[in-house]
């Protein structure tokens, strides 16, 4: 119930022509789905964000996070690299996610 809540709202905001409203929860539908640890369910919000705000770090994570499930380490690497240049607070925990994709498919 909490996704299509969200997600009608997003929605709304778009039919009714405020497409800041739109975006903004979208963010907040990946701030969720990240929270409940489901990423295939964030991945169409993250590609709504990512058309208007492409340095939008969660909305970077879900679709890197993808890409190391498809098994695509080099977009991987490369979306992780634009986090770590974008996040510089090393407690942060998209910046941890993104050290720990820099580390994908690599052999040590």
């Amino acid at each position: 119930m909490g996704d299509r809540a969200i997600l009608n709202h997003a929605g709304q905001c778009k039919s009714m022509g405020f497409a800041a409203g739109h975006v903004i929860m979208h963010k907040l539908f990946i701030d969720y789905a990240l929270k409940c640890r489901n990423l295939e369910k964030a991945e169409p919000s993250a590609q709504v964000v990512l058309q208007v705000d492409p340095e939008h770090v969660p909305a970077m994570v879900i679709t890197m996070m993808r890409a190391g499930g498809n098994g695509d380490a080099e977009k991987v690497h490369a979306i992780a690299r634009r986090i770590l240049e974008l996040e510089n607070n090393p407690k942060n925990p998209w910046r941890r996610l993104a050290e720990m994709g820099l580390r994908t498919g690599r052999e040590d």
